[in-house]
């Protein structure tokens, strides 16, 4: 029975479930042929040699030369090194191409009225809530359930802890598995973390008392609104400070 924790872990390397699953199983049992491999991962034999082969092109995964052909999981260490030298490189390529096209384009300046925007989409509201974060001058403070995380997130949570901001984050649901993680990763950079067992509450990002992003529902393709309309933003601060004073303190 594979670690459904340790799978999750791996796809956050950018491996598909099925990825994860085949990979792990190789590198806990060693050179296995693919009805074996498909057995061992819980997945469907005609989708095994699809990811297979996959895993192959991704340097994850090797075969021998006899038949029947087995197939075995190349060293975990440098396996996942190599995932991230590759990331790396994506991430060199486009912020070289971030400069150029900020040197080409003018962005049109935002207008100081308020307003209130809607956009959709889990990643979307992480990307709004990490541009956000980069304007905080004194706090930050989310309501979460899962601790999801991105790269941009991570990185605005560690410059916002070098300049000083306050940051909060009340998680309203149990802390296990991937949220414990991520949770802990979260806490060991800054944020100071309560719980309160809540059922259905929105999840949202509060920044200096001037700007919220609210997502309501849980699915990732869930609609969020983004304000900076004064009477909103106080109400959904008095809210979390609410919340937050009859919160308990947790350990990581």
């Amino acid at each position: 029975m594979l670690d459904q924790k340790v799978v999750d872990e791996l796809k956050e390397f950018g491996l598909g479930e099925y990825e994860a699953k085949i990979f792990l199983t190789l590198t806990v049992h060693g050179p296995l042929k693919v009805t074996k491999i498909a057995e061992g991962a819980g997945i469907p034999k005609s989708k095994a040699y699809e990811v297979v082969r996959a895993l192959q092109k991704k340097g994850l995964v090797e075969n021998n030369c006899e038949q029947p052909k087995k197939y075995k999981a190349t060293n975990l260490l440098y396996g996942l090194k190599s995932i991230i030298e590759q990331k790396a490189q994506v991430i060199d390529k486009l912020k070289n191409k971030t400069l150029s096209i900020l040197q080409k384009i003018k962005q049109a300046p935002l207008d100081n009225k308020y307003e209130f925007w809607m956009s959709k989409g889990r990643k979307a509201f992480l990307k709004k809530i990490s541009e956000m974060g980069a304007k905080a001058k004194s706090y930050g403070w989310v309501i979460t359930k899962d601790f999801s995380r991105s790269f941009m997130l991570d990185t605005e949570v560690l410059k916002a802890k070098k300049r000083g901001i306050e940051l909060r984050a009340l998680t309203i649901g149990k802390l296990n598995g991937l949220a414990r993680s991520r949770a802990s990763w979260v806490a060991a950079n800054g944020v100071e973390i309560r719980a309160k067992q809540l059922d259905q509450q929105p999840r949202f990002c509060i920044i200096d008392g001037k700007e919220i992003c609210i997502r309501v529902d849980d699915p990732a393709d869930s609609e969020f609104i983004w304000t900076n309309y004064p009477a909103l933003v106080n109400v959904m601060k008095y809210y979390f400070e609410t919340l937050w004073e009859g919160a308990e303190k947790i350990k990581l």
